[in-house]
Order: structure tokens, then C-alpha cells, then sequence
């Protein structure tokens, strides 16, 4: 593994670990999945049974040679070739084999870091089944801060990963129902520093 993608599981395994603990179990059986940012896939090691189990069919996007090299070795590891395909292709530009293709659309912790987050909530819905749902697993914060805008955004050149901009609460809310997204669960993961909620939020369009 790179010293990238070392860095990347130590900062953000945990969090990652929150995502598909909490929305694995929530995906119905067979489902096909768009996980937009897959990363380097170290939630294969620890949810490949349970993603063979549900027989689910999961299509990774990642803009990262590296994460997605990682990614590659682990579905071959564990065997996952009929249930994972990894893609080096940015959400902006993918095309699905199929309008209503996807049953769910999973944004981990990859949200924050759109150019135009509108943009791509116009694209993907017409992606989803007639029951499909959009996943969002991120950090959110109810206060404004400063510090955190300014600081955020420039870790990566500490870290090397990207962690993008502050997310505001009630801002991603309002873009959701402005944009026909009907919020269906809203669940506290865990609480972060700076007063920051790691939540899950599912939603129908």
C-alpha cells in the first residue's frame, strides 16, 4: 500500500468502517449499488461475507489510481469480482448501463467534495429504480465556524487526502428538499470534534 493509502486507513478507517456497518445492512437483497468514492476498499476485509451473503452488485467510482489499484487487490483477495467492480471515473462524468439502473446511491463521506453537489443530484435521479434511494454518510455541522472553513479545506496538504469543504446541516437539507429529495431517515452515527455529527441521512426522490 502506498503511503497515501496508509495515511488514508489510519485517518479515515474508522469512519469508513460507521458508513457500511450502518448502510450495508440497509441495502435489500440483490440490490445494485453506486458507491460514489469507493477509496482504497478496506471495508471489503471486513464486510465481504455480508456483501456475498446479500448478493449485492456494487459499482465503486474513485478519481484516485492508487485507492483504486488497493481496492482491486482486495475484491480479488476475497473474491468479490461478481460483486464489486471498481471504476476510475468521476460522478460528473459516469454514464449507468441503463436509466433506473441503481436500487441505491451512496455518497461516503464523498459528498463534501463535489464541485457542484446540485449538479450531481440532478444527474443521478433519473439513475434510480422507482423505489431507489441516495445514501448520504457524512460529517455536518449546526453552527457556522470559521476556523473550520478556512482549515478544513487545507488538510490535505497535511494528511494527502482530501477531507473538501464544511458541510452546514441545515444548507445540505434545504439543497435535498429543493432539489425533490424526500428525507426517509436521518441517523447520528457518532459525535465528532468541533461539535461535527457524523449522520447518516437516506432520501427518495
Amino acid at each position: 500500500m502506498t503511503l497515501t493509502g496508509r495515511v488514508y486507513s489510519l485517518i479515515v478507517a474508522d469512519v469508513t468502517d460507521g458508513c457500511y456497518r450502518t448502510c450495508l445492512p440497509l441495502c435489500p437483497p440483490s440490490a445494485r449499488v453506486l458507491d460514489v468514492g469507493i477509496g482504497n476498499g478496506e471495508m471489503i476485509r471486513k464486510y465481504h461475507e455480508l456483501i456475498r451473503t446479500k448478493r449485492l452488485s456494487i459499482t465503486g467510482l474513485d478519481i484516485d489510481n492508487d485507492y483504486l489499484a488497493h481496492c482491486n487487490r482486495l475484491i480479488r483477495e476475497h473474491r468479490l469480482q461478481e460483486h464489486i467492480r471498481a471504476e476510475f471515473t468521476p460522478v460528473e462524468e459516469y454514464v449507468p448501463p441503463s436509466p433506473g439502473y441503481f436500487d441505491i446511491v451512496l455518497f461516503s463521506m464523498s459528498f463534501m467534495l463535489l464541485a457542484d453537489p446540485r449538479r450531481v443530484l440532478r444527474r443521478i435521479r433519473p439513475w434510480l429504480t422507482t423505489d431507489g434511494q441516495v445514501m448520504f454518510v457524512q460529517t455536518m455541522f449546526t453552527e457556522a465556524s470559521r476556523f473550520l472553513e478556512l482549515v478544513k479545506p487545507r488538510l490535505k496538504y497535511v494528511t494527502t487526502i482530501d477531507f473538501g469543504r464544511v458541510i452546514y446541516a441545515q444548507d445540505f437539507l434545504l439543497l435535498l428538499d429543493a432539489e425533490g429529495f424526500q428525507i426517509i431517515e436521518d441517523r447520528l452515527i457518532a459525535r465528532k470534534w468541533f461539535g461535527g455529527q457524523y449522520r447518516m441521512i437516506r432520501a427518495r426522490a
